[in-house]
């Protein structure tokens, strides 16, 4: 029996012992606060029909439970969510098949190119607020990171020298001298174009990162992995993990908590979005419902419930503003 990780995670749990990290999940209190002026949805009597979305990931999730909750406000309405990733759901919306593409990041200048190319029209709404989390093990005593550290972490060819090892971001003690174990999402998840675009300047991922299917696999892999390290939404912080603070640009390590997020301050947020079609300039009932219905006060606590961000009043204000 290998005794040296047993020993590892022994020291490092003493490290730790001091005081629990705080969880970045709003709780109920403070989400109903939050969320206290937010306009409410209106039931529309007489609504039926079906409304069909398809997209990936955190957005997925979130759009699967909101639907659920709709159904019993619109019981006429039938809302069918799959997932299968953005790049699906994107083909899917250009053949007609779903009105709706959940989305962990607004659609890209090449997604709405395709799209124009295709005679499709369509709109970007978002519904939550999120951020990328960089996640280590709960007893990982590093106190922050930047972003050009982030790079030379899981960048193929860094404009720095490589990170290999824990000393190399100042962390001392028995992690010092251990190798990273990178942990990313695969191309799938819109959290890995992210990366390539705000972390790595539109390079290109190193070979030995470990890419894992869904988030949930990459939380339990860095939990159990003292020298683990990860990214994905804050969404998925645990009590086996926890969030490192990013450096901004104003100079300030943030933590991805809610006010560094809506205030922008933390370098690495990104909204929810629901892209919604268009047909002869109009979204269509079922999907409006959707829609609607993700942005009140009720779809932004289910939102919150869920370990994401609700939107603020002038968000939510932006948002309706933008459906036709």
């Amino acid at each position: 029996m290998n005794v040296r990780p047993l020993l590892l995670l022994a020291a490092l749990a003493v490290l730790a012992a001091a005081e629990p990290e705080p969880s970045l999940r709003l709780d109920e209190r403070s989400f109903i606060e939050v969320t206290a002026g937010l306009e409410q949805y209106r039931r529309v009597s007489g609504l039926a029909g079906r409304c069909r979305a398809q997209g990936g990931g955190v957005a997925a999730m979130l759009c699967q439970r909101l639907s659920e909750d709709l159904a019993r406000i619109q019981p006429g309405l039938v809302v069918e969510v799959k997932g299968g990733g953005v790049r699906d759901g994107l083909a899917a919306l250009v053949a007609g098949e779903v009105e709706v593409v959940p989305m962990a990041r607004p659609p890209s200048d090449e997604e709405r190119t395709r799209l124009a190319a295709a005679g499709v029209t369509a709109i970007a709404v978002d519904f939550a607020n999120d951020a990328l989390a960089v996640f280590v093990h709960h007893a990982n005593p590093l106190a922050e990171v930047t972003l050009e550290q982030l790079e030379r972490i899981y960048g193929r060819v860094p404009r720095g020298p490589a990170i290999e090892t824990w000393d190399q971001l100042g962390v001392a003690g028995p992690l010092a001298g251990q190798a990273l174990r990178r942990h990313a999402l695969g191309p799938n998840h819109g959290t890995y174009g992210m990366v390539r675009e705000l972390v790595l300047g539109g390079g290109h991922y190193r070979f030995d990162i470990t890419f894992a299917v869904v988030p949930g696999n990459l939380r339990s892999e860095v939990g159990a992995a003292p020298a683990g390290i990860g990214l994905a939404s804050v969404m998925f912080d645990s009590a086996a993990i926890r969030a490192v603070p990013v450096r901004g640009a104003d100079g300030v390590a943030h933590q991805p908590d809610y006010r560094a997020v809506v205030a922008g301050a933390y370098p690495l947020c990104r909204p929810q979005v629901l892209l919604v079609a268009l047909r002869e300039g109009k979204v269509s009932p079922p999907a409006e419902a959707l829609v609607r219905f993700a942005l009140s006060q009720a779809g932004q606590r289910l939102v919150a419930g869920m370990g994401a961000y609700p939107l603020t009043s002038g968000q939510q204000a932006s948002a309706l503003k933008a459906l036709p």
